[in-house]
C-alpha cells in the first residue's frame, strides 16, 4: 500500500500523528487535508471522506443545541424564581397599604375625640362664665362695656395681617391704662369646611389675638376669656365673599364692673 510506504519511508506527515485522529476529526481543516490525504494515498474513498465530515458538523450541532437547552432550562428556572420574588413583593405592598389605611383611619379617629373633647371642655366654660354673670348681676354688680375692637382673617387663615395688628396696638395701648375688669375675645370662622373644622378654626384666631395682647402689652391671661363660635352668630350672610370676609374675625371686648 502507498500509505505504508509512505510511513516506512518517514514521508508520512508528523502532524497527523502527533494530532492524533480524534483531533483531525474535529478540526474542520484538518479533516480535508486528511481526508485528501487518504483519498490520494488510497487508503479510504470519497465518501468516505464526505461522510466523516457531516458527522463532524452533526457532532457540533448536536453539542450547540445541548448548550442551548441548558441555557433554556437556566433562563426559565430564574424567570420562576423572579415572578416568585415578585409576587412577594406585591403581597407585601398590599400589606402596607392596609396597614396605612389603617393607622390614618385611626388617626382621624383620635382627632375627632380630640375635637369633641375641646368642645365639650368649651361648652363648660361658656356655662361657667354664664353662671357668674348671672351671680353678679343678683348681686346688683352691672358689667360695662368700656371697649371693643374686631380684626379679620383670611380664607382658612390664622395668621395676623398688617391692619389687624395695627388694630390690636391701639386695642393694646388703651387696655393698658384702663381699668378694666375681664377681656372676652371671640373668635369666628364662615361656613366653609365641616363643624369641626370651622370650630377649630375659631378657636385658633381667638388664641392667636390673646397671645398677641399678652405679648406685646403685658396682659393679665386670668382676666382673659378666650372661645371661639365657629360659624355662629354671622355678621353677613354666607353666600358670597363679602359676608364671608365679615364673618371671618374675632372679638375683643373689655368690660369693667360698676354698682347701679
Amino acid at each position: 500500500m502507498v500509505f505504508g510506504f509512505w510511513l516506512r519511508k518517514g514521508l508520512f506527515p508528523t502532524a497527523f500523528l502527533q494530532a492524533g485522529r480524534g483531533d483531525l476529526i474535529r478540526k474542520k481543516r484538518g479533516v480535508w487535508l486528511l481526508g485528501a490525504f487518504l483519498v490520494l494515498s488510497g487508503c479510504v474513498t470519497p465518501q468516505y471522506v464526505d461522510w466523516k465530515i457531516l458527522q463532524t458538523k452533526t457532532e457540533k450541532l448536536e453539542e450547540r443545541l445541548s448548550n442551548v437547552e441548558n441555557l433554556s432550562v437556566t433562563t426559565e428556572a430564574r424567570v420562576s424564581e423572579l415572578t416568585a420574588a415578585l409576587q412577594e413583593t406585591r403581597k407585601a405592598l398590599r400589606d402596607m397599604e392596609r396597614s396605612f389605611t389603617q393607622q390614618f383611619r385611626e388617626e382621624r379617629a383620635r382627632e375627632a375625640a380630640a375635637m369633641q373633647a375641646q368642645f365639650a371642655a368649651l361648652q363648660q366654660e361658656v356655662a361657667e362664665i354664664s353662671r357668674r354673670m348671672r351671680d353678679l348681676i343678683e348681686v346688683g354688680v352691672i358689667r360695662k362695656l368700656i371697649l371693643q375692637g374686631t380684626v379679620y382673617f383670611g380664607p382658612k387663615q390664622t395668621e395676623l395681617s398688617p391692619e389687624a395688628r395695627e388694630v390690636l396696638n391701639k386695642l393694646g395701648a388703651e387696655l393698658i391704662v384702663r381699668n378694666f375688669f375681664s377681656i372676652e375675645i371671640s373668635g369666628y370662622a364662615d361656613q366653609e369646611g365641616s363643624a369641626a373644622k370651622i370650630l377649630a378654626l375659631s378657636q385658633k384666631r381667638a388664641e392667636v389675638v390673646a397671645d398677641y395682647l399678652i405679648k406685646h402689652f403685658s396682659l393679665d391671661r386670668h382676666k382673659i376669656s378666650i372661645a371661639g363660635f365657629g360659624d355662629a352668630y354671622p355678621l353677613a350672610p354666607g353666600t358670597t365673599e363679602e359676608g364671608r370676609a365679615k364673618n371671618r374675625r374675632v372679638e375683643v371686648k373689655a368690660f369693667s364692673l360698676s354698682l347701679p
